[in-house]
């Protein structure tokens, strides 16, 4: 949530990646170390929620087009996909 903030304060485009298991709290676990279980599976149960939250504070596209938006990416004539 920080992060996001931080990014509407500033006008700054925010990429928001994640995993099928991120919000899969029911996934099997694995046989990790007791720190690696704590720092993979720790928030699973949050982590749905938190990007609830995320995603309603802004207005969202893919990539491609934030990119245009800010001249890193060029559209080739015709089609307009990068």
């Amino acid at each position: 949530m920080a992060a996001a903030g931080y990014h509407e304060r500033g006008a700054i485009p925010l990429v928001v990646n994640v995993h099928p298991w991120e919000i899969d709290p029911e996934q099997p676990l694995l046989g990790f170390s007791r720190l690696q279980k704590w720092t993979h599976y720790a928030r699973l149960g949050s982590t749905e929620g938190i990007l609830r939250r995320v995603l309603r504070r802004g207005r969202y596209a893919p990539i491609a087009i934030r990119l245009r938006e800010l001249g890193l990416l060029e559209t080739i004539a015709g089609n307009g996909h990068p």
